[in-house]
């Protein structure tokens, strides 16, 4: 049996819908990277900020640093590693769901800054108390 000569089974335009379906989630891939920048960079100011310390007697650029705790190094690769971490998985999750990336977005900026909320405190237990450096 043949099938007659006018009938093509595929999709038209299938070649640019799939590169439109590309373009988009590059674009959501690079803004769900960038609210993640922004919840580091919260998170970063706020262990490296010098509330608390004396001033004076340091000949820092940035003010009076401080070791252990949020402000450790430790702590700041811990944020940057889990935020990388939670960033591959809402595009692997992004991928399977297809049509909800809105939502994952949602999920992975709420799910980033609660675990940046819950490094902070258990930073100083990890690394030591926060002390400033002279």
């Amino acid at each position: 049996m043949t099938v007659p000569g006018g009938i093509d089974h595929r999709r038209e335009g299938g070649g640019q819908r799939l590169l439109g379906r590309l373009v988009v989630f590059v674009l959501w891939l690079i803004a769900v990277l960038l609210f993640g920048l922004v919840e580091c960079s919260i998170f970063w100011l706020s262990a490296i900020d010098g509330s608390g310390c004396p001033s004076g007697g340091s000949l820092d650029i940035f003010g009076p640093t401080r070791t252990g705790g949020a402000a450790s190094g430790g702590a700041l690769l811990t944020a940057i590693v889990s935020g990388l971490s939670l960033w591959l998985a809402a595009g692997f999750l992004a991928l399977w769901l297809r049509g909800r990336l809105g939502f994952v977005m949602f999920g992975f900026v709420a799910v980033y800054g609660l675990s940046l909320l819950a490094l902070w405190p258990i930073a100083s237990l990890i690394w030591g108390p926060r002390q400033c450096g002279f």
